[in-house]
């Protein structure tokens, strides 16, 4: 009989991260899960529930702050993590951890009512969340997916598999987007500065390294500096670097990414992070190009372009005092603006197409159902979501067919809640997902393909339903 406590029911069911609960593989070591509550209740549930399975090795923590500095000492396999905390919520808890530790699987618990805002954590790099209350089977086999998940990709670094798209160019047919490459590629031999705004996952990396590619710095030192992952205190030593004994642990020289950078392009992600006491700093580079290293007496000259990004609205944090003046007005003369993901759906098929390549799937290995439910999808993380959640698919089938269920729950989730006491003929959900093929492919032959029907077959059901 089930456990039940205040706020979830726990089912003493262990779960096993090779395959259904209650197996494990002989010599296999446990995961090592952090989970994060600042509820003491239910933190001692999920203490007394997990720690009855051998195949975890929990650590508990109702402050998030002694959480994150366990993640700084201690390698994790996953995460479980409560959205509202304090004094650090669940989303900068998330962002943290991804910083510190890319290889954590992290998994979001929320209340009732928070959906939207994990929905939004997805964009961050959360694996998946999951609502309270709960039943602990529940939790039991979203623990056992992310665990499976997390092997794989354990497995796929063991061997020195490389994860990441092999190409760095950007595929689209999306009018918006050409023109946007094409004024891009204009601005890439100019030594000014460039903003690039849009939501996260949106690409502007991947544009930033576009405009590099085509510029006469192509050759030259490209870095890139995530702005909110480095807190404050060492961003400035980052950026500029110190002299040995400048301040309390400055043991040695350290050149900042200013002067490594030297020659050529700087990318500063989420500028709109920077403190303002770094802003002013950076401006003076802007301004006269030099940098000021901490414990040298004399500043340094430096020919370094800087490409800057943002995902919040710049002129937003001017009028708030947030983001100075003078700064964004020198970066504002080069500002190109990423669409996100759902204003540009045509480009979904060419994207699926691309990160399925880029796991060794040549072929279009995709189940109708699964295919639908990528098509219609919102993607509030975007590119960036698109990709991981190919990857997990990827994982999770194996060498077979990709169906629905080898996708992430989210999906699943959100296409139950837009057709929710919506009931639909069986003929027109045909229908309607044949003319969102026939409008995303690029011909009648790739759409009857990704349909998993002949050409012939597809010009009789056009005919039949007026498409």
């Amino acid at each position: 009989m089930a456990d039940t406590f205040q706020s979830i029911t726990v089912k003493k069911e262990p779960v096993s991260p090779c395959g259904s609960p209650g197996r494990k593989l002989m010599n296999e070591a446990p995961l090592k899960i952090i989970v994060v509550d600042d509820e003491e209740n239910i933190l001692q549930s999920l203490k007394m529930a997990l720690e009855s399975d051998t195949h975890f090795e929990g650590a508990y923590f109702s402050n998030p702050e002694k959480a994150l500095e366990s993640v700084i000492t201690t390698s994790y396999a996953l995460a479980l993590v409560d959205l509202k905390m304090r004094p650090l919520d669940g989303l900068e808890l998330l962002g943290k951890i991804r910083s510190l530790s890319p290889e954590t699987i992290v998994i979001l618990m929320t209340a009732r009512g928070s959906v939207a805002t994990a929905v939004r954590a997805i964009k961050s790099g959360a694996y998946d969340y999951i609502e309270k209350p709960f039943e602990f089977e529940r939790l039991n086999l979203l623990l056992e997916r992310a665990a499976a998940y997390h092997k794989a990709l354990s497995t796929l670094n063991r061997y020195g598999l490389k994860r990441e798209t092999p190409a760095s160019g950007i595929d689209t047919r999306n009018p918006a987007m050409l023109e946007l490459l094409k004024t891009a590629t204009r601005v890439a031999d100019s030594t000014l500065p460039v903003l690039i705004e849009g939501e996260s996952g949106v690409g502007k990396e991947l544009l930033a390294r576009h405009i590099v590619r085509n510029s006469p710095r192509h050759d030259k030192p490209f870095l890139t500096v995530n702005c909110a992952a480095i807190p404050e205190t060492l961003m400035e030593s980052e950026l500029f670097g110190h002299e040995k004994g400048a301040f309390t642990g400055a043991v040695r020289d350290r050149r900042g990414l200013f002067e490594e950078a030297d020659g050529g392009t700087l990318f500063l992600d989420e500028i709109g992070e920077m403190p303002l006491k770094l802003q002013a700093r950076l401006l003076r580079v802007l301004q006269e190009g030099e940098i000021q290293t901490i414990g040298r007496s004399r500043p340094q000259k430096v020919d370094v372009r800087i490409i800057a990004a943002t995902n919040v609205n710049i002129e937003q944090a001017v009028e708030e005092k947030l983001f100075r003046k003078d700064l964004f007005y020198r970066l504002d003369g080069l500002r190109l603006s990423l669409p996100p993901l759902r204003e540009r759906p045509g480009d979904i098929p060419l994207l699926i197409d691309r990160f399925l390549k880029a796991g060794g799937r040549e072929d279009f290995p995709l189940a109708t159902e699964a295919l639908h439910l990528l098509l219609n999808h919102s993607w509030p993380g975007n590119v960036r979501e698109l990709e991981n959640t190919i990857k997990h698919a990827l994982l999770m089938a194996g060498q077979g067919r990709i169906e629905a269920e080898h996708l992430p729950d989210r999906l699943r989730r959100e296409a139950g809640k837009e057709n929710h006491g919506e009931l639909l003929s069986l003929e027109a959900v045909e229908r309607e997902h044949i003319r969102k093929v026939l409008a995303l492919a690029a011909d009648y032959k790739q759409a009857a393909a990704i349909l998993g029907i002949n050409t012939a077959t597809l010009w009789r059901k056009r005919q039949r339903y007026g498409l």
